[in-house]
């Protein structure tokens, strides 16, 4: 089981862990955050841990500001001091609402609570909604490398995908360039086409990243990229895919 807990106090972080390990001795604490920011990086950042414990009452807001800015969609175990917000984390994707001090029967409890949802709704939610989507997914991350490490980016910061001497590259919207082993072929079969478009054999392009679109020669289009491109290859849109590219711009 892979936790990930959100608590601005020290010594209650430090009680929960200790009562996850002793209940659940394979438990793996993926992250903590202290703050609704550091969580939201948190998740926007790594893969989507399985169960994630929210304080309430954080030193920059109430944890379900996290649900305001990032679509989480793992089921929540609240712990807080006050219970007038038991409503309010049950509209949320909360499956328990446990009262500070914390007590490890209630933990147990809770805990037993989430295993029992997993094995019922698993097998068939999941076989449902992939149904539903056409068994695809969006995708939120992909994974790069820098200076032989792996690092986690998330699709929201993409800016384009760009291939050059046979190496694909991912440019983030704060020009940050890494390299990813995966091809733009690939990568445009898995991201949403409504957010990214394959403009020719270079570059797999997300909408928000199109500063400026230039008629180019032979009826094709230029487009100027923010961040600019390093390559000296031009983000061009060929004449046969310009009706294309238009009615996708404009969404």
């Amino acid at each position: 089981m892979k936790v990930f807990i959100v608590e601005d106090e020290k010594p209650a972080r430090k009680k929960l862990v200790s009562l996850l390990r002793t209940l659940e001795p394979g438990v793996d604490i993926v992250g903590a955050a202290a703050s609704v920011r550091q969580a939201i990086d948190w998740l926007r950042s790594n893969p989507s841990p399985d169960l994630a414990f929210f304080d309430i009452r954080l030193s920059d807001g109430p944890s379900f500001r996290i649900f305001d800015e990032y679509d989480l969609d793992i089921p929540v175990i609240f712990i807080t001091a006050f219970d007038q917000y038991l409503l309010q984390a049950f509209r949320s994707t909360g499956i328990e609402y446990l009262l500070k001090p914390l007590k490890a029967a209630d933990l147990k409890q809770a805990l037993e609570k989430y295993r029992q949802l997993q094995s019922h709704f698993s097998p068939n939610i999941t076989e449902l909604i992939d149904q539903l989507e056409g068994n695809r997914k969006e995708q939120k991350r992909v994974v790069a490398r820098k200076s032989g490490s792996l690092v986690p980016i998330a699709v929201d910061t993409v800016a384009y995908f760009t291939i050059r001497h046979g190496i694909t590259f991912v440019i983030t919207n704060a020009g940050d360039r890494y390299v990813i082993d995966e091809s733009l072929k690939d990568l445009e079969q898995r991201l949403n086409p409504d957010r990214f478009y394959r403009a020719n054999r270079q570059y797999l392009i997300n909408a928000r990243a199109i500063r400026k679109v230039n008629p180019y020669s032979n009826s094709r289009l230029l487009l100027e990229l923010n961040p600019e491109p390093e390559s000296p290859d031009k983000p061009i849109v060929s004449q046969e895919k310009t009706s294309e590219f238009k009615a996708w711009l404009s969404g």
